[in-house]
């Protein structure tokens, strides 16, 4: 059964990876490496604001805490997909504009290998670049203008794979003490295109050509995540969580090819 669902989801993350591309104007995302996705590419952490540290449960999968993957039920199989939908207004002193974009944002499974191990695959977008804008100015010779359009497109996909451990207690029970611990290996991989175009729209471009300068930065590494969750029953209604998410240092490799 596991080995039809890995197929499964191996496929979907392939189509994932191919398909997903935000499709709304981002000014802020040309710069370091684009705008981040993280934590709010999941239903209950957008809805949380991204504190999802202490969220843990047995049939849906938090990948921003490894060692929540501990909650899965002895005997279940866990396949969580996230959609979303995005609008934006940009505008200026005298315009504006608004964009729509929607479509999936994350794939993950999660299963049982033994009673006190549990295990997890996904796949979440990193960063996504998408962005437009133009400059227009003169060039110090009569009335020539240039029109200068800077643009980016691509992104950084995270694929994890993460292990979380009961230590004390099964961390199924409700009420009951628990000790969670667990880590994600993470591949980040992803290609950014830059691009910068002069346009010349005066009357008299005989001494002016149109250019265009293209570059595109393939960005790949291997990081780590640490996580902890541990709970303590106050009485029959209340239980007090405390959770840790540690991300190890992060470097990425970049390959620029102009």
């Amino acid at each position: 059964m596991y080995r039809r669902f890995a197929i499964i989801t191996l496929a979907l993350l392939a189509f994932l990876t191919a398909g997903a591309q935000n499709g709304v104007n981002a000014p802020y995302s040309q710069y370091g490496f684009s705008q981040t996705s993280l934590p709010n590419t999941t239903p209950f952490a957008a809805s949380m604001g991204g504190i999802v540290t202490t969220r843990s449960g047995y049939n849906y999968v938090n990948p921003f805490n490894p060692a929540s993957y501990a909650s899965i039920q002895g005997e279940s199989f866990v396949f969580d997909i996230s959609m979303s939908l995005v609008s934006s207004r940009l505008s200026d002193a005298s315009q504006s504009m608004r964009d729509f974009d929607g479509g999936l944002t994350s794939i993950a499974i999660a299963f049982p290998i033994f009673d006190w191990w549990k295990t997890s695959l996904g796949l979440l977008p990193y960063s996504s670049t998408l962005y437009e804008s133009v400059l227009i100015g003169d060039v110090g010779i009569g009335t020539q203008q240039v029109k200068t359009i800077y643009d980016g497109k691509g992104g950084i996909s995270q694929f994890y794979w993460g292990n979380g451990f009961n230590i004390i207690g099964s961390g199924e029970t409700a009420g009951e003490q628990s000790l969670q611990l667990g880590f994600n290996i993470n591949y980040l991989r992803g290609t950014i295109a830059e691009g910068i175009t002069y346009d010349f729209i005066a009357s008299d471009t005989t001494f002016f050509v149109d250019t265009r300068r293209q570059s595109e930065t393939d960005l790949s590494n291997v990081t780590f995540d640490l996580g902890a969750l541990y709970r303590q029953p106050l009485n029959e209604n209340y239980t007090l969580s405390a959770g840790l998410s540690c991300k190890l240092p992060r470097t990425i490799d970049r390959k620029s090819v102009v």
